[in-house]
């Protein structure tokens, strides 16, 4: 098992290659999510998108930027505080902001998030940290689904009429699961036990 452990402020993911498919343990500031993404379940179309800024957080900036405004027009007036000190007023009425930010910066910023296309999310943080490790972790998901799928249909199955096994065989070669020189020989080869032994996967 191969896995790629992320982390981001509060936002943590977790992605480990099993034999059939991607487990993930993602957390977040506001839920926890655990599940498998089955290799049957993966596409190759990969997605690169930004991730903006959430927009409470946004919201709450600017609302303790204008109460800050507000509350220190108010205390230098009540006060007739000299200039000097409602600077320091000003100051003193953004530390929650500064608090704020510092803690959760990470909702503050645009991220950069890589996609593999798939039933389930398998989204992951497409940082300069990330980049490379990211990349080679989804070739790796890759190759692991193509030993999956070649493990499953890349045989001969007495059972399993032909046309089935025939067309599997072709879904796997369209897909490059298979190269052209196997398809070839496993075609061959399910003929000439067709010819040999009747009609595979019947009575």
């Amino acid at each position: 098992m191969m896995t790629l452990k992320q982390k981001m402020g509060n936002d943590r993911r977790s992605f480990t290659i099993e034999t059939d498919g991607v487990y993930v343990d993602s957390t977040d500031l506001e839920n926890t999510q655990k599940y498998k993404v089955n290799y049957v379940e993966i596409r190759k179309d990969e997605y690169i998108y930004r991730k903006t800024a959430h927009s409470l957080f946004s919201w709450l900036c600017a609302s303790f930027l204008l109460n800050a405004i507000f509350l220190t027009a108010l205390l230098t007036e009540s006060f007739s505080l000299l200039a000097d000190y409602g600077h320091y007023v000003f100051f003193a009425s953004l530390l929650p902001l500064i608090i704020l930010v510092s803690v959760y910066r990470e909702h503050f910023q645009k991220v950069e998030l890589k996609s593999l296309d798939a039933d389930k999310a398998l989204t992951f943080i497409y940082t300069k940290k990330y980049g490379e490790s990211v990349d080679a972790f989804i070739a790796e998901i890759k190759k692991a689904q193509q030993r999956y799928f070649k493990d499953k249909y890349f045989k001969i199955d007495p059972i399993i009429p032909p046309d089935i096994q025939e067309s599997r065989l072709l879904w796997c070669y369209d897909n490059g699961y298979i190269n052209e020189s196997e398809y070839r020989v496993i075609m061959e080869e399910l003929e000439h036990r067709l010819l040999t032994n009747g009609n595979l996967g019947t009575e």
